[in-house]
């Protein structure tokens, strides 16, 4: 179960321009192409549908099996801990749940459900425990001129107001080639069509994709609507809970064109009020592919995606403090950062081993942050040019947006801190872009 820093609005919402300090959500679906998500109310006990007219069954889990049982090792992987080997910590997102595949975590509540069930343990909210599970399969995309569906049954938690604080159950799938490259996001293409967050009555859906920011998805906020679960339901709901809310019963989530349901558990809005044990309840999940085309079909988009590649690249600094060295602001930890001695300027500069089109850089400040500073490139790490320059730092994250400009070294020159303590940095992320076009 992750918990969100964030409420999204409890109406339905046109895509925003993005914040320029908003963490990017790590989940999603393959390239942006006509999506359609459909939210229907459903009461009984189902099983997999039976095929409709015109769809053939590609993939499908009831999840019947005994209480206590787990799903089969052959359809389903386990994502343990708080990031996926060698990616970003906390999944890029904030997320504060250690993932488990113990039972109390992750396993069938014999009556035909996969209950996924987040659980406090003793002390802070960090604490939290909670399961993530990703098909097998990494293959589900339509055939050319067809659509593919994806298809989840799901009871949101039984939670509501401060309870709910920090709960965020999610249906997800994400482009194929993530798996081969833990840092291709957006471009490989994300959709979350079933997020629930903070016990709301209301259900969002976000796409995610695009070579450039903000791009054809408006990143790093992505294309996002919303709508409420609202109406007459029978039979009665769970005590407490108003009739016809998302978390009461099953509702069905639909979207129409790869691949994880996690409920996952996140940074800053766990509070001592919010419940232990409330369960998100899947019925099943299936894929299916529609037996006819539908359409036209064009030639594919470009292979290329942006890359973070300043990852655990050579770092070169003005000054540190003991124990806070360079190579902690490109380890992807959130946990570590660089900090510099006091006084002005203080600089930090990665190497990135051979020229890139850059497309942005994003500051995540520790506590010690620039009030104004310049993002600079370099062909020899002599000769400097500003890319980005601002005398309103305001710390948190900052998410800079330039011209794409090619460049082997990218340097933060801090002209001004924001305090006495000097400069920290807890990641100092460079991205590469596949296009030359200017950022608005």
């Amino acid at each position: 179960m992750r918990f969100s820093r964030y409420t999204p609005p409890d109406v339905p919402v046109a895509p925003a321009r993005p914040a320029p300090r908003r963490r990017l959500l790590a989940a999603g679906i393959a390239l942006a192409i006509g999506a359609l998500a459909a939210i229907v109310t459903v009461n009984a006990r189902a099983a997999v549908p039976v095929p409709s007219p015109g769809w053939s069954l590609v993939f499908a889990d009831d999840f019947t099996g005994p209480p206590g049982g787990q799903p089969s090792n052959a359809d389903w992987r386990y994502t343990q801990g708080t990031a996926y080997p060698g990616g970003l910590a906390n999944f890029g997102t904030g997320e504060v749940e250690n993932n488990t595949r113990n039972p109390e975590n992750i396993s069938f509540d014999g009556k035909g459900n996969l209950r996924i069930t987040p659980i406090r343990g003793a002390g802070s909210f960090a604490n939290w425990t909670s399961a993530r599970l990703e098909t097998n399969r990494a293959d589900f995309k339509p055939a050319p001129g067809t659509v593919l569906r994806i298809e989840s049954r799901i009871k949101m938690p039984d939670v509501t107001g401060t309870n709910g604080l920090g709960y965020w159950p999610s249906f997800t799938a994400i482009g194929a080639p993530f798996r081969g490259n833990l840092f291709n996001l957006p471009g490989v293409g994300a959709f979350d069509f079933a997020d629930n967050v903070n016990g709301l009555d209301q259900v969002s859906a976000t796409v995610h994709c695009g070579l450039t920011w903000p791009g054809p998805c408006n990143e790093p906020t992505g294309l996002r609507a919303s709508r409420t679960c609202s109406g007459p339901v029978t039979p009665a709901p769970t005590p407490g809970l108003p009739p016809g809310t998302c978390q009461h019963d099953f509702h069905v989530y639909r979207f129409e064109w790869d691949r994880s349901i996690s409920i996952a558990a996140g940074r800053g809005t766990p509070t001592a009020d919010t419940v232990s044990g409330q369960p998100m309840l899947v019925d099943y999940v299936s894929v299916w592919q529609s037996t006819s085309p539908t359409g036209t079909v064009g030639s594919p988009g470009p292979s290329c995606s942006p890359q973070l590649v300043s990852l655990h690249q050579p770092t070169r600094i003005s000054s540190s403090l003991k124990g806070m060295r360079s190579a902690a602001a490109v380890d992807g930890d959130l946990t570590t950062r660089w900090a510099s001695q006091r006084g002005n300027p203080q600089w930090i500069q990665v190497d990135l081993g051979s020229a890139k089109l850059i497309g942005w850089v994003t500051l995540r400040w520790a506590a010690a942050f620039a009030r104004e500073y310049r993002v600079e490139m370099s062909d020899d790490g002599h000769t400097w040019a500003t890319a980005f320059a601002t005398a309103g730092g305001d710390g948190g994250d900052d998410l800079v947006r330039f011209t794409p400009t090619r460049a082997r070294y990218v340097r933060m020159f801090g002209v001004r801190s924001a305090n006495s303590d000097g400069y920290s940095l807890r990641e100092f992320e460079v991205h590469s872009t596949c296009s030359p076009t200017p950022v608005p």
